[in-house]
């Protein structure tokens, strides 16, 4: 029995002594309902495990719940650092709970899940640990301009700490290049350098710290673009149309000469077109004629010299198939009213867009092909990695 009164002592000796050599050791009794010497003994990779399962149990839509549940701006969740105005992608952040999933889940669970009460994986854990013992500081953003171009900036906070080993060790980019890293120590205030891929593949940019941090950040690769299928107009023939066109000698015909053989009489002459444009004309007829008794069909006898129907700038030719306007003639020897009622058969090609998107008309989506296929085809300047930006003797302020 007094073995068993001992070992209690010790056990809470031990945990206590563990505690005090803990990163969190400052953190006790901040925050009620936390015995922080659960984790205390962890190490920091088991700690960002911790905040890596914290963050699969989440659906944050936005950067600024992620701050809401104890992260800061800057921090990095879903492998993305966080930004004031910033907004998860859902596919990414799926591709990254799927990866989370396969790989260093199981780790957590079998380890380190039991050793934590459900109620205590919260917010202020989170910025316990982050506080405490895993952010440094250091902050770094990969900010894209276009396919080609983007800037890396790296800075320092504080945070109470001195600013201690903030002089640059190395700087190298691979798949890109950047301008030369200043070689001075990092503020605050960060220090931001352009920077042009190289091809369309990734690049990632790493800048390594005097204190021993290392600031390493990728630019995703350019993604392959698919050029949609080609817009094509096609034009099929529609079905026929028969319309009928009521015809006024007072307004819609004019005279064109008087008529042959007869210098009484007027040649007179109406132009007929379909009412859908760009239709064919297959046939035309009379359906009826009249109005007044010296009102006469051409050729009338041949005292016309044309025939009844003609292309408008062929008056010798018969017919008017297969032309876009047909024009009419007529003979009169008085000045009374008349009218003509001309049935025109005809046929107009249906223009349809194939692999236009719906609802799409046709220029617009070629200029939109156009536009995909140069951008698809389009490929930054390729050239081989620099060598890394070695730094020297630490410059003075």
């Amino acid at each position: 029995m007094r073995r068993t009164l001992l070992a209690v002592p010790a056990l809470l000796l031990a945990s206590t002594a563990l505690a005090a050599e803990s990163c969190l050791e400052e953190r006790a009794g901040l925050v009620r309902n936390h015995d922080y010497s659960v984790i205390a003994g962890w190490s920091k990779g088991d700690l960002r495990l911790l905040l890596e399962e914290y963050s699969y149990l989440h659906q944050w839509m936005r950067h600024s719940d992620a701050v809401s549940a104890g992260f800061q701006y800057g921090d990095e969740v879903y492998a993305e650092a966080l930004s004031p105005t910033g907004v998860f992608d859902p596919r990414r952040v799926d591709a990254w709970k799927a990866v989370y999933a396969k790989t260093r889940r199981a780790d957590y669970v079998k380890r380190l899940g039991s050793q934590l009460d459900a109620h205590m994986l919260d917010k202020n854990l989170v910025a316990a640990v982050l506080d405490s013992c895993l952010r440094n500081g250091w902050w770094a953003e990969l900010k894209p301009l276009d396919d080609c171009r983007f800037t890396f900036t790296a800075g320092f906070r504080p945070q109470g700490r001195k600013e201690l080993g903030t002089q640059p060790i190395k700087f190298h980019v691979s798949g890109g290049r950047c301008d030369p890293w200043p070689n001075r120590p990092i503020d605050a205030t960060g220090i931001s350098v352009p920077c042009v891929r190289s091809g369309n593949g990734s690049a990632t940019v790493t800048l390594e710290i005097g204190d021993g941090s290392v600031l390493k950040k990728q630019l995703a690769a350019v993604p392959v673009r698919r050029v949609p299928d080609e817009p094509v107009l096609e034009k099929r023939p529609a079905p026929r149309e028969i319309e009928v066109l009521t015809l006024y000698r007072s307004r819609d015909y004019r005279q064109i000469e008087f008529g042959r053989s007869c210098p009484s009489c007027r040649l007179l002459a109406a132009d007929i077109r379909p009412t859908q444009p760009d239709a064919t004309i297959l046939d035309v007829a009379v359906v009826s004629t009249g109005g007044s008794g010296h009102w006469f069909r051409c050729p009338a006898v041949s005292r016309c010299g044309v025939p009844e129907f003609s292309p408008p700038d062929q008056r010798n030719v018969s017919g008017c198939a297969g032309q876009r306007a047909c024009r009419v003639w007529r003979l009169s020897d008085d000045e009374a009213e008349a009218q003509d009622a001309i049935q025109i058969t005809y046929q107009a090609d249906k223009a349809t867009c194939r692999n236009c998107p719906e609802g799409m008309d046709y220029a617009s989506a070629r200029r939109r092909w156009e536009e995909a296929k140069i951008q698809a085809e389009r490929v930054c300047e390729i050239f081989p990695d620099s060598p890394a930006q070695v730094f020297g003797r630490p410059a003075t302020r």
